[in-house]
Parts: C-alpha cells; structure tokens; sequence
C-alpha cells in the first residue's frame, strides 16, 4: 500500500470543503456570506493567518475590498488598488497566480494596507478570479503560519477563486433579474 501524500492530490478533508462551498453556490444569494465562506476555507486550508477577496470596479480600473479577514478589516472596505499596482494589481493586470514568501524583498508590495489594517504582511499568495475570460477579481491568503506557500497551494486557492467568480456572476446575474422584473 502506498503511502497518502497530500502534494499529489486533496484530502478528503480539503475536497468535502470545496463541495460544501459548491453546494452553497445554489442554496443562497447572500454574496458577502458566500465570500466570508470562502475566504474562511482559503485560510482554513492554507494554513494562513487572513484573507481577503478584492473585486474589480464598475470601470475596471481598480480593486476594491469585498471581503477582509481579521480584526482592523473594516478600514480596508473603504480603500481601493489601481490595477497594475501593488501584488494583487500586478496579478490582477497579469491574471497570473503571485507566491510572495517574502513581502519585504517584493518592491510591488503596497504596504499602505497594512497600514491602514494594522495587520503586517509577511507572505502571501495571490490568484485572479476569472470568470469566461473575465476578471472579476481576486483572492488572496496571508502569512502562512508554517512554511510557505508552493505551486500546490496555487491550484487550490484556484479552485476556490473558481467558485468565488461563479457566486459573484450568479449574484449579479440575479440582481439584474430581480431589477429588470420589479
């Protein structure tokens, strides 16, 4: 019998949490608590100390804080990132996955959200959201409590990012309904 690695595939821990996420995608329109949701496996299941899912402005020119985990998140909801600057903008701009294992050696890092948030960035790891081509946004996790964070773990904030764009689709999609019967 081989032994179980946990690099080559999920866990069965890992996978149920995904298809709970999944599940909830159909059973709620509430976004902010599909998102929370999510972002509460991305630290879960990354071993990370917060969260946070930034979407794209009306005019696409900008991220902007929809979901924030920790205790001073709240000063970041009213904060917004031009794409193209910062880790998440580059990755934005780029819709390519970003691992900073070190945000001080990064001269893209913004630190003025740490500044705002009180919270200090050590690592993260950061993926677009994309939805038939689209960015709708992206999600990031914070300071991996153990080690840091390697191509395994890109795959699977990627599936969660994958899930996130789908909720917000829907999300919007059904408020367009809503508005366009009412």
């Amino acid at each position: 019998m081989a032994p179980e690695t946990k690099t080559q595939g999920m866990d069965t821990n890992t996978a149920l949490e995904l298809f709970s996420i999944a599940g909830s995608l159909n059973s709620t329109l509430d976004l902010d608590f599909l998102l929370q949701k999510i972002g509460v496996a991305a630290e879960k299941l990354l071993d990370s100390e917060a969260s946070a899912i930034m979407l794209v402005t009306d005019d696409k020119k900008h991220l902007f804080f929809r979901v924030a985990s920790g205790e001073k998140a709240k000063a970041l909801k009213t904060m917004t990132l031009p794409i193209g600057q910062g880790i998440a903008g580059w990755v934005a701009q780029n819709r390519q996955p970003q691992t900073v294992n070190d945000t001080k050696s990064d001269p893209r890092f913004a630190g003025k959200f740490d500044k705002a948030s009180g919270f200090v960035t050590r690592s993260l790891l950061c993926v677009p959201m994309l939805f038939r081509g689209e960015l709708v946004g992206v999600v990031e996790v914070l300071n991996k409590r153990e080690g840091g964070y390697g191509e395994g773990h890109i795959g699977l904030l990627s599936s969660l990012a994958n899930l996130a764009s789908v909720a917000i689709v829907n999300a919007k999609i059904m408020a367009e309904q809503k508005n366009f019967f009412s």
